[in-house]
């Protein structure tokens, strides 16, 4: 998620310098600041920079990686106060951090996730858009039709390139997205090699056809992930775990069933990502390109703090998210073009009563009696 290169931009632009010590990269760290039993953590410091120890008082200190260095996990559990008086930046996989690691003021928690769309509008000098979208969700009111071209050729832009700082960078440097899914590749091995460096040799590979599978199921006209994508005699019984992991990892997103969690999809926490996993000759598929959509309106669900699952009935109908919005549920609608019209909410309303519903399409906005037509591009304002 680029919490190095934040890190260190953050410290290049307010301080005139920053000391820097990565746990991962140089492992024996670990001894070198920890050796003397009797020295601070900043003594520790100093002494290994061979600097005054006041210089920390106007000098970040950028600790990469920590839970890599498990004396630092532990003093920082046992008094956080130490960090007073110094500019410390701390940076870990969040799912990393043991859960006795409550860290107290003075110190301050960030979680880095991808880009959202308004973000990416910002990356690429489009910022002026965001008022405009947020503006007319309030209203429902309808945008000027050649603005909403414009934005939802900023959404497909975002579709096939998602919200990773290297991914963005590397379109924002090369003008194109050529060379977008080499970005992936590289974060989806970078996903491989952690894999294999946390989990025993048998589980990972378990993790990594199930990472792949889902990608596969995405593309089928049920989204509903199915053991048998995975190869011939998959179970349950098998993959449990696996699926377990990858999802507790934040590798992959799982949206359940409503009222039955055996039955579940997996999305990627990315949707470029998964843009560069389905072969080009698919993409524009209504399916796949509804899959696609589905994944972004997951992930912005997720980040905006909702628990999204789905619905379906013995009749086929089926409702794409369900969320508690204002204090009911409120059923949400992908659509992959204009036609928004679907039988699947009148099914749901006679066994269950919502003050309105959400239609997520390529149409502009609109609010009906009991429908809120939203375009893509708006979804991080619900």
């Amino acid at each position: 998620m680029g919490k190095t290169y934040l890190a260190c931009d953050f410290a290049k632009s307010f301080f005139e310098d920053y000391l820097y010590i990565n746990f991962e990269t140089h492992p024996d760290m670990k001894e070198r600041l920890f050796h003397n039993k009797s020295l601070s953590l900043g003594q520790s410091i100093c002494q290994y920079f061979e600097l005054p120890e006041e210089l920390l008082n106007s000098v970040p200190v950028i600790l990469d990686e920590i839970t890599f260095c498990p004396d630092l996990i532990r003093l920082l559990a046992q008094e956080s106060g130490l960090l007073n008086g110094y500019y410390l930046l701390l940076t870990s996989y969040e799912r990393d951090l043991p859960p006795e690691l409550k860290l107290s003021p003075p110190v301050e928690s960030a979680v880095l996730s991808g880009l959202e769309f308004d973000e990416f509008l910002v990356a690429v000098g489009s910022d002026w858009y965001i008022d405009v979208i947020r503006g007319h969700y309030m209203a429902g009111k309808k945008v000027p039709e050649i603005v909403h071209a414009e934005l939802l050729g900023l959404f497909n832009d975002y579709l096939s390139i998602g919200g990773m700082p290297a991914a963005v960078n590397e379109y924002l440097s090369m003008e194109s997205d050529v060379n977008v899914p080499e970005q992936h590749r590289l974060i989806f091995n970078s996903y491989y090699t952690e894999i294999g460096r946390r989990y025993p040799e048998k589980e990972a590979l378990k993790m990594h056809q199930v990472y792949e599978a889902a990608a596969a199921q995405l593309q089928k006209e049920n989204h509903k992930f199915q053991y048998r994508i995975i190869r011939k005699g998959a179970t349950s019984t098998l993959y449990r775990d696996a699926i377990t992991a990858l999802t507790e990892d934040g590798y992959l997103i799982c949206c359940e069933k409503e009222g039955e969690p055996s039955q579940f999809r997996l999305y990627y926490p990315d949707t470029g990502m998964l843009h560069s996993l389905i072969p080009s000759y698919v993409r524009e598929q209504e399916n796949t390109r509804k899959a696609l959509i589905e994944n972004y309106v997951m992930n912005s669900l997720i980040l905006h703090g909702y628990c999204p699952y789905f619905w379906e009935s013995s009749s086929l109908a089926k409702i794409d998210f369900l969320i508690r919005k204002e204090g009911s549920v409120i059923p949400i609608e992908v659509r992959p073009g204009e036609n928004t019209r679907t039988k699947s909410i009148e099914v749901y309303r006679k066994d269950h009563s919502f003050p309105y519903s959400i239609k997520i399409s390529q149409r502009n906005y609109e609010t009906g009696a009991d429908i809120r037509y939203i375009p893509y591009y708006a979804v991080f304002c619900l």
